[in-house]
């Protein structure tokens, strides 16, 4: 079978891998082999995912490396650390052509990095040729799909890059579909619990208390006063600095009708807060505030 055929037939099997299961992790684990195998000189392979909490880069799927290893790397974005960290950081597909550049690439990673990674690989190497493609979705950047040759027999090309972006456009669409089923059905439970407790006619508490457990985090109830009338969690030194440093914020979320979400810092430690305006027919009587200590995607789904 021509190379050029074979490649597309790869790239054909990877769509409907998309629509054949909703398993996450076994759709990024076939992706990765149908790179390797497509792809000429291919020995190893990971799909790194940006977790924005600690701003490093984190091994999700791999294909000759042992896992149980490689999930301890770490690679740092504000570093641009490793030849993934750069690509992540200059956000396009990347070919490191011989040992001499792959060295260049791996220059700055540190030295835990590189105990794991050598322990994922049974003995630390270099790659003979690596290539790199960011993964993009809706929201941004997402991770990076990399690429390792060991042997040296091929050294890839910009037709392999080419193909490797197809790929990671593949990984991209695959993970944008997982978070959003896994959105949608945190939406109907959030709404079911919500609704179960609204119908058992248990008051405010009880809604704050259930809200809180659902998300995991701090839930107040202000009043259109600027008074918390109810809370999950009694923190009154945080809701009394939050409402008289940024009482403008609720009372826009009150007048606008619109949500928002902002961070702030508090008692040398960051919180990342989500406001809803909460409605009654078409009156807005208070605001609903969600209080995280990292970044939360998803949080939209409580909004209707």
């Amino acid at each position: 079978m021509e190379r050029a055929e074979k490649q597309l037939l790869s790239l054909i099997k990877a769509t409907r891998v998309l629509t054949s299961t909703l398993d996450i992790n076994e759709v990024l684990d076939r992706l990765i082999k149908e790179v390797m195998e497509v792809v000429t000189g291919a020995d190893a392979g990971i799909l790194f995912l940006f977790d924005p909490r600690t701003k490093t880069l984190q091994a999700k799927n791999a294909v000759g490396f042992d896992m149980n290893d490689l999930k301890h790397l770490a690679l740092s974005i504000d570093e641009a650390e490793a030849m993934t960290g750069k690509t992540f950081q200059q956000k396009k597909g990347q070919i490191f052509t011989d040992s001499e550049a792959v060295e260049s690439g791996m220059a700055n990673m540190t030295k835990d990095n590189l105990y794991h990674l050598g322990q994922a690989l049974g003995g630390f190497k270099f790659p003979k040729s690596s290539m790199c493609a960011p993964l993009k979705c809706k929201s941004g950047y997402i991770g990076v799909l990399t690429i390792d040759n060991f042997s040296g027999e091929a050294l890839f090309s910009e037709q392999d890059l080419a193909l490797l972006e197809a790929f990671a456009i593949q990984a991209s669409i695959a993970i944008d579909n997982a978070e959003l089923f896994s959105q949608n059905n945190r939406t109907r439970e959030i709404h079911r619990v919500l609704t179960d407790v609204s119908l058992s006619k248990k008051g405010l508490p009880d809604l704050t208390c259930a809200l809180a457990c659902l998300i995991k985090q701090r839930v107040f109830v202000i009043n259109d006063f600027g008074e918390c009338i109810c809370s999950s969690k009694s923190e009154p030194n945080l809701v009394d600095f939050l409402l008289s440093r940024h009482k403008k914020w609720f009372s826009d979320t009150l007048s606008g009708a619109h949500a928002m979400s902002r961070k702030i810092q508090y008692q040398e430690k960051w919180h990342y807060l989500f406001l809803f305006p909460i409605k009654m027919d078409q009156l807005t009587i208070g605001v609903l505030l969600i209080v995280s200590d990292e970044p939360l995607g998803g949080i939209g789904s409580i909004r209707h």
